[in-house]
C-alpha cells in the first residue's frame, strides 16, 4: 500500500508553491518599500527608534557640515539623519541573498559591520557608538534585511604628514591586534578550521590576484602559486602562528579624528580573526604615503605598542605576510616579478629589531 497517497503529495506541493508565492510577494513588496523608498523606511523604522516625529529631522546622503563641493563618495545604502535637537545619526540598510559558498565563510554588509562595531565597542576600542541593529528574514529565509543606526561622530580624516597622528593610528591598530582568536573567520558563528580557511579563502585570494594578471599578460605561474600556498600552509598550519582580531581594510580613510581630539576606527565589513602580518605591512605602506622615514617611524610605533612577542611572531611568518601584502596592494597591478623574488628567497630586510628594518627597500617593492 502506498504510504504517501496522491492527495497528500498534492497538498504538500500546494503548500510549497503557496510559500514560494508568498515569498516572492514579500520580497517584491520589501524591495519597493525599503530599497526604493528611503522616506518610508526612515519614517516607519528609524524615527520611532530615535524618538523623532515627522518634521523633527532632515535626511541627506552627505555627512552633516560637509560642503557640496567637498569630495565624498555617495553610497546608496547610507543616509545621514540630522535631528532638530542637534544630534546626527548614520543609517545603513542593505538587502542581500544569503546563498553562496563565499558568504558561508565571510559575511559582508551592514549586519556584519554593525556586529563588528558592537564587538569593538564592548572591547572598549574607540568606534562610533552603535544604537540599533535589526535583522529580518523573509518567509523562506532566502534573503535578509539589515538595518543599523549609529551615532554620527563629526571629525576630519587622518593627516598623513603629521607623524604624531600616524603614530596614534598605528598604536590603535596594535590595540586591536591584542584580541586573540583560536579559529580564523568572522567573530561569532562564521569561524572555520585553519585548514579550510587556507584551502578556501587564502587560495581564493591568491587565484583572484594572479587571475587579474591573466587578462592583460601571461597566465599565472603555477610554481609561484604553489610557493605562495606552501608559505600559507607553513604559517597557518605547521607553525600555527597565533591569530588575532584584524580590521581587514586598513587605510587612511578608515581613521577619524573626532572633534573631541580622539582617534576612531571606521568601516568593519572585513573584521575577522586572522594573521596580522599583511595588515601591519599594509598599514605602514598606506599611512606613510611612500615616505621611507615615515614608514620606519610608523613601524617602530606599532611594535613598541604591540611588544616583543608580536615582533617574533611577525618574523616567523614574514615571507607569507609580504607575499600577501604584494598580492593585495591597493591600486597597483599584481607584481609578479617581486612575488617570484620573495617566494624564491627569504627576504633579509627585517633585521633583528624593528628599528633595523630596511623600509627604503621595502617601499620600492
Amino acid at each position: 500500500m502506498n504510504r504517501y497517497p496522491i492527495g497528500h503529495i498534492g497538498r504538500l506541493l500546494g503548500q510549497s508553491l503557496t510559500m514560494r508565492w508568498l515569498e516572492l510577494r514579500q520580497l517584491a513588496a520589501a524591495t519597493r518599500g525599503v530599497e526604493g523608498d528611503w522616506t518610508r523606511l526612515l519614517r516607519n523604522e528609524v524615527a520611532p527608534v530615535l524618538g523623532l516625529c515627522q518634521g523633527d529631522y532632515t535626511v541627506s546622503r552627505r555627512p552633516p557640515g560637509l560642503s557640496d563641493d567637498a569630495p565624498f563618495r555617495l553610497r546608496e545604502h547610507v543616509r545621514f539623519v540630522q535631528a532638530a535637537h542637534g544630534q546626527a545619526y548614520v543609517v545603513r540598510m542593505r538587502r542581500r541573498w544569503r546563498l553562496g559558498a563565499k558568504e558561508q565563510l565571510r559575511q559582508h554588509g551592514v549586519a556584519s559591520a554593525a556586529r563588528a562595531g558592537l564587538l569593538l565597542q564592548q572591547l572598549e576600542l574607540p568606534v562610533p557608538p552603535l544604537i540599533w541593529l535589526r535583522e529580518a528574514t523573509t518567509l523562506c529565509g532566502l534573503r535578509s534585511h539589515f538595518l543599523s543606526i549609529e551615532q554620527f561622530v563629526p571629525g576630519r580624516p587622518l593627516d598623513l604628514d603629521n607623524g604624531d597622528e600616524v603614530a596614534a593610528a598605528m598604536q590603535l591598530l596594535a590595540r586591536l591586534h591584542r584580541q586573540p582568536g583560536e579559529m580564523p573567520g568572522m567573530p561569532g558563528k562564521y569561524r572555520v578550521e585553519r585548514a579550510r580557511f587556507v584551502r578556501d579563502m587564502v587560495h581564493y585570494t591568491v587565484l583572484r590576484a594572479l587571475g587579474d594578471r591573466r587578462r592583460t599578460g601571461p597566465p599565472p605561474d603555477r610554481r609561484l602559486t604553489a610557493q605562495i600556498m606552501a608559505a600559507a600552509r607553513k604559517a597557518y598550519l605547521e607553525q600555527s602562528l597565533p591569530l588575532c582580531l584584524i580590521h581587514g581594510d586598513i587605510n587612511a580613510g578608515n581613521f577619524l579624528h573626532g572633534e573631541d581630539g580622539g582617534l576612531r576606527l571606521l568601516d568593519f565589513d572585513s573584521l575577522r580573526y586572522d594573521l596580522p602580518g599583511s595588515e601591519i605591512l599594509r598599514a605602514v605602506y598606506t599611512l606613510s604615503g611612500g615616505n621611507s622615514g615615515m614608514a620606519s617611524h610608523a613601524w617602530c610605533c606599532y611594535f613598541d605598542t604591540a611588544g616583543e612577542t608580536r615582533w617574533h611572531h611577525f618574523l616567523a611568518g614574514a615571507r607569507f605576510a609580504l607575499l600577501l601584502h604584494l598580492l593585495r596592494r591597493p591600486g597597483a597591478p599584481c607584481p609578479t616579478e617581486q612575488l617570484r623574488a620573495v617566494a624564491d628567497d627569504e627576504v633579509g630586510l627585517w633585521g633583528r629589531t624593528p628599528g633595523e628594518t630596511d623600509w627604503s627597500h621595502l617601499i620600492e617593492l
